[in-house]
């Protein structure tokens, strides 16, 4: 991965024309996608459940302080290092060596639960949303590749979610659908 985004970065001439937003569009379209949003429960709904007590509980179980830990301590790098060496990774991970468990709670509940409920102020939205999106022409000089950096702390609230259910969906799968783990692949 780390090669990869060498060849990119050092290889590549940043798309930083009038046109390039336009051409980001078009490769990423905006709106409904297919998607069925007839049985998502609405944004008042998704906001009370948050405030009840199972998803206060939910929130405690998925994000907690031991997993949270075990996250940034052993999670691999998924990006080349900065110029001067340094790896994102490294930065958060010293957060969680020490013994701090009241900064520890502030991050998760700040920086890291935000993404699991789409929780955000507006005025900083934009900075949330996603990623850093870069643009970098390809061979012919006229076609762009994007490429989005995602955050740690949305990578974070991804992994611990996944973490959570995994169990749980590897016994549903495997015990509900005959001869599932040989058509898996």
């Amino acid at each position: 991965m780390s090669k990869a985004a060498k060849t990119l970065y050092q290889e590549s001439l940043p798309a930083v024309t009038v046109d390039t937003v336009d051409k980001l569009r078009l490769l990423h379209p905006e709106g409904e996608v297919e998607y069925n949003k007839e049985f998502r429960p609405s944004p008042q709904q998704e906001a009370d459940f948050w405030e009840s007590e199972e998803g206060r509980n939910l929130l405690i179980d998925v994000f907690s302080l031991r997993d949270t830990r075990s996250y940034f301590r052993t999670r691999p790098a998924l990006g080349a290092p900065d110029p001067d060496g340094c790896r994102g990774r490294e930065h958060a991970s010293h957060c969680f060596l020490n013994d701090d468990a009241e900064a520890q709670q502030r991050i998760i509940k700040h920086l890291i639960v935000p993404y699991a409920k789409a929780d955000f102020y507006q005025e900083y939205l934009h900075e949330h949303a996603g990623g850093r999106l870069s643009a970098f022409f390809k061979k012919d000089l006229i076609k762009i590749r994007p490429n989005n950096n995602s955050s740690l702390w949305r990578r974070a609230a991804a992994h611990l979610i996944n973490a959570f259910i995994k169990k749980d969906a590897n016994k549903y799968f495997t015990e509900i659908f005959p001869y599932f783990i040989q058509t898996a692949a």
